[in-house]
Parts: C-alpha cells; sequence; structure tokens
C-alpha cells in the first residue's frame, strides 16, 4: 500500500508515522502516533496531496507542539502555553521568508488561523481557493507561529515550505475574457479606421489652409504696397514672430496628422504582444503658446495642442490592447488584469481628449470662417503666382521692394524656394470646411466607441479580479492635483503600501522624460507648465 502522508522533517525529537486503516463499508480511520521527547515541535503535513484546484478547501494535518520558550504575554503578544497548546496557522506566497531568520508574518487570506490542541483529529482547514475562495493560482508555505505573536522565530515556529520546494501549490485555470470576442472592440477598431482616414485625408487641407492664413495676412498688412505684395509675404514672415509661429503650426500639423493616421490604423489591426509586462506610459508632448490672446492665432494654437496631447495618448492605448491580448494568448491572468486596467485609463483619456478636440476644433472652423477668406479661389491665385515665379521669377518692382526692406539676396533666395515648395492644391480639390466637418463627426463616433471600450475594459477587470491576487506595492499618488503655472505641487504617495507588509521605495517620475529619476522621497515636489504628461512610479515589489 502506498502511504500518501508526507514527512515533514525532524525537530526537537523525532516524529514518526503509523497508520492503519480499517475498513468497514466507506468508513476509514487514520490513527496518528507522535513519538518523541517530552518537548514535542510542531509538526504539518498534507495527507492527501499538496496541490489544488478551484473551489477547493486547503487542508493540513497540524500537530501543535508544547513550547516553553515563548515570550510573556504583553512583551511580544506572545501567549504561554505549555500546558494548554495553541498556534496559529499563516499562509504565505512561496519565498515570502527565508525561514532562517525572524520575520514579520502577514497572511494571505488576511487573518491566520488558530489551532487549539496537541494534535488535529481531523485535518485544518487554512483556506478555500479561487473562485469561490481567496486563494488564487500559485506556490505557498505555510508556517505554524507556536508562540502566537505574528512572527516567524526559528529554532520555535515550524515552517513547511523551506527552500526552494513550496509547501503547496493552486492551479487555477484562467479564464481570461476575450475582448475581441464582443463589439466593445470592433466598434473602437472601426472608429479607428474611421479616424485614420479623416487624420490622412486632412493632413494637405490643414497645411495649405496655415500657409493661405499666413499668405492672407501679410497680404492685408501690406496691401497698400500694390498687388504684387502676395508675393513677397514669405520673406516678410520670417520677420514677424505671427508669421514665424504660423510656420511652424504647418510644419507641425503636418506631421501631427500623419501620426494621427497612423497612431490609429494600429489600433485598428491591433496584432497581440508577447511582450505583455510592460506597461507603457505616455511620453512628454511638447506644445505651443499663443502669441496674441484671442482670434484665429490662438485657435490654430489650441487645437494643435490638444491634438498633440491625443496623438500621445494613442500609442499607448494601441500598445495595452497589443499586451492585453498577448497575456490572454499566454494565459496569463496577473498582466491581463492589469493591462486591462491600461486599457480602461487609456481609453478613458482619449474620450475626455476626443471632446477637447472637437471643442478647439469648433473654435478653429469659427476662427477660419470669421476671416472671410475663400480659401479656394485664393489658392487657386497663389498657384497661378507660384507657376509666375517659378518660370520668370519676381518682377523688377517686387525686388525692389524686397531690397528696401533690408532684406538680402540669401533671405530672398531661401523665402523663394519655400514659396514655391509650398503645396496650396488640396484647397482647390474639395470643400475645406466639408473636410473638418468629417473629422469632427469621426471624433464624435470615436468618444462613443471608446466609451464602450472602457465599459467593457471594466466587465474584464471584475472578471479577472476574482482570479488574480496581486501581491505588489499598491500606488497611491493622492490627487487630484490643481495648481497656477510655475507655482509649486506638493506630491503625496504616503498611501502607498505593501500587501505583503515588505518596505517600499519610491521612484518619482515627473518630467515626461520615461525615467524614474526625478524624486524619491514620499512627497516630491515640482513647478507647473504647460505641458502634458504621465506622473507616477514604477510598479515592483
Amino acid at each position: 500500500m502506498k502511504s500518501l502522508l508526507k514527512n515533514t522533517g525532524e525537530r526537537n525529537g523525532s516524529l514518526r508515522f503509523s497508520w492503519a486503516a480499517i475498513m468497514s463499508g466507506n468508513l476509514v480511520f487514520f490513527v496518528l502516533i507522535f513519538v518523541g521527547s517530552p518537548a514535542v515541535a510542531g509538526q504539518l503535513f498534507f495527507p492527501f496531496g499538496d496541490v489544488f484546484g478551484p473551489n477547493e478547501s486547503v487542508e493540513v494535518w497540524v500537530h501543535v507542539g508544547f513550547v516553553t520558550d515563548c515570550p510573556p504575554l504583553g512583551t511580544d503578544d506572545g501567549w504561554p502555553h505549555s500546558i494548554y497548546p495553541v498556534a496559529d496557522i499563516y499562509v504565505l506566497r512561496d519565498g515570502t521568508i527565508s525561514g532562517n531568520s525572524r520575520a514579520k508574518l502577514t497572511d494571505v487570506v488576511g487573518t491566520p488561523n488558530t489551532v487549539i490542541g496537541a494534535a488535529s483529529i481531523f485535518p485544518e482547514i487554512v483556506a478555500y481557493t479561487q473562485p469561490g475562495g481567496a486563494l488564487g493560482s500559485g506556490k505557498y508555505d505555510l508556517v505554524l507561529d507556536e508562540c502566537q505573536d505574528g512572527y516567524y522565530d526559528p529554532g520555535v515556529d515550524f515552517m513547511l515550505g523551506m527552500g526552494d520546494a513550496a509547501a503547496f501549490t493552486v492551479v487555477i485555470p484562467s479564464v481570461i475574457p476575450n475582448l475581441h470576442a464582443g463589439t466593445a472592440i470592433s466598434d473602437a477598431k472601426n472608429a479607428a479606421e474611421t479616424e485614420s482616414q479623416r487624420w490622412s485625408n486632412a493632413r494637405g487641407y490643414f497645411g495649405a489652409t496655415f500657409l493661405a492664413v499666413k499668405a492672407f495676412s501679410i497680404g492685408m498688412q501690406l496691401i497698400s504696397y500694390g498687388p504684387w505684395v502676395t508675393g513677397i509675404i514669405y520673406v516678410i514672415g520670417e520677420m514677424d514672430p505671427y508669421q514665424q509661429l504660423l510656420s511652424q503650426a504647418q510644419g507641425m500639423i503636418g506631421n501631427l496628422c500623419s501620426q494621427m493616421a497612423a497612431h490609429w490604423n494600429g489600433i485598428a489591426e491591433d496584432p497581440p504582444d508577447p511582450d505583455f509586462t510592460e506597461l507603457i506610459e505616455m511620453g512628454e508632448v511638447e506644445l505651443l503658446y499663443p502669441v496674441m490672446g484671442s482670434g484665429l492665432e490662438p485657435a490654430i494654437v489650441y487645437f494643435i495642442n490638444d491634438a498633440t496631447e491625443q496623438a500621445a495618448i494613442l500609442p499607448a492605448l494601441l500598445a495595452a490592447m497589443e499586451k492585453y491580448q498577448g497575456a490572454r494568448e499566454a494565459d496569463n491572468a496577473d498582466f491581463a488584469l492589469l493591462q486591462a486596467g491600461q486599457i480602461k485609463k487609456y481609453s478613458d483619456l482619449l474620450v475626455t481628449k476626443l471632446g477637447e478636440v472637437n471643442a478647439s476644433h469648433a473654435d478653429l472652423i469659427q476662427e477660419l470662417q470669421n476671416t472671410g477668406i475663400d480659401f479656394t479661389a485664393f489658392a487657386t491665385d497663389l498657384l497661378d503666382m507660384q507657376d509666375r515665379v517659378s518660370i520668370e521669377g519676381w518682377t523688377a518692382q517686387e525686388l525692389f521692394q524686397m531690397y528696401n526692406l533690408g532684406l538680402t539676396d540669401s533671405v530672398i533666395d531661401q523665402a523663394t524656394q519655400n514659396f514655391l515648395n509650398d503645396d496650396f492644391t488640396p484647397l482647390q480639390l474639395g470643400d475645406l470646411y466639408v473636410v473638418l466637418q468629417e473629422l469632427h463627426d469621426a471624433n464624435v463616433a470615436a468618444i462613443t466607441n471608446f466609451s464602450g471600450l472602457s465599459l467593457a475594459a471594466d466587465e474584464v477587470i471584475d472578471s479577472l479580479a476574482q482570479l488574480v491576487e496581486l501581491t505588489a506595492p499598491v500606488a497611491d499618488p493622492n490627487g487630484p492635483y490643481t495648481g497656477d503655472e510655475g507655482a509649486p505641487i506638493q506630491f503625496d504617495g504616503s498611501g502607498s503600501y505593501d500587501p505583503n507588509g515588505d518596505p517600499i521605495t519610491f521612484a518619482w517620475e515627473l518630467n515626461g522624460d520615461g525615467l524614474f529619476d526625478d524624486g524619491s522621497s514620499t512627497t516630491p515636489q515640482i513647478y507647473l507648465r504647460r505641458r502634458a504628461f504621465s506622473i507616477g512610479w514604477p510598479k515592483g515589489d
């Protein structure tokens, strides 16, 4: 007959097992005889195996020792029980303590199990496995705290699972929800595909519009010099901060539209990422500052800034979606839960930012209409002038006026090249305001669909939270924080803690460069300036 008893070792005298099975129908009697010295130390062992599945009770046979050297009550909360033995059983994550030195005990379930009496007639239940219970998948150790002082004391307390071998293992097959099974992810992907097309279409229109605005605004300022003035606007513009900002905005909007189209297309594609253990955060975003307080120029600046912040959210959301799928394919519920949290965070940020983009987008359209420019007709005039200058060059009158303004030949040559390279053709191919309205409508649809993705992520989080026990430190940055630009903001991470009771250290990321090297105290401080980035510290144990 093969014994199912697992010898846990000898301490303070020997422990020998003998048992007899007396079969009478379905009744089996197990008799345990402990033989040893008068001060027998405690023992723990599993008689029927040490691997447990879903909704099982973790049962262990217990022998409590007659310990005479516990600290007195009131000194270390110990309990003298040399006459009537009592002990606490702690369930620990495997490797939480080494077993070689005194260590604080924290039960993973919350509270230890108290055992009264020298030897148990029936196995003691120390935990229940998920989903009905609290114990999730993983390897665990057991400690018999003889003195009930909440510490493991080598030579006094018994530890099952010391060294490389765990006391027992819980195996619960993960049932990680498939975000692609419902409509939330497909709706979000469809919205992303539409957004990619709209931003791609808008790229040329935005660039040509900002160039035309620059040309028109300078032309209006210098109209008294004659009809040729439009031809030298690119030279004059280098001397005006307003025109310089419009040139910068025109350059940024082209790159921004390309980035938006690529990021949205990535979300529409959304392949699984096997490198799912990394949590991606937003990077630093550089924003523009308006020169004027009202009108078209600040409307352009605020639209670009909002769109730039939106563009920073998209790759982080895409990474979370792909890494969630990677974690699901690897059946890793821990990181599936973490990545689902990332999906929700960035979906919520995106929904908020889409609304802000549409608000600044509406202001931009209104200010463009307020200029009274017929962009299609004006683009035709500029294209005609490009043809003339490319063939004939500037007229003598145009060059005379440029020299009178103090411009050198090198400046004129560079400005001329810039003018000839600028593309106004998109404004001739379609109605600017129709293209802008299509982008607005795509944002409205995306708000609805990514709100749905956030709700789907919530359901995933609720589902996985029943299967996963995260033992990493819990980061609590307090907040929210508000303040004025240039004023200090004091952060407070004192609410953070480690579920295992281990000490925690802080490493803050406060300037958006992706490096956690901006503070190591509990309460760091920064000074506000207008830009957008994530603030936090890395997770780890």
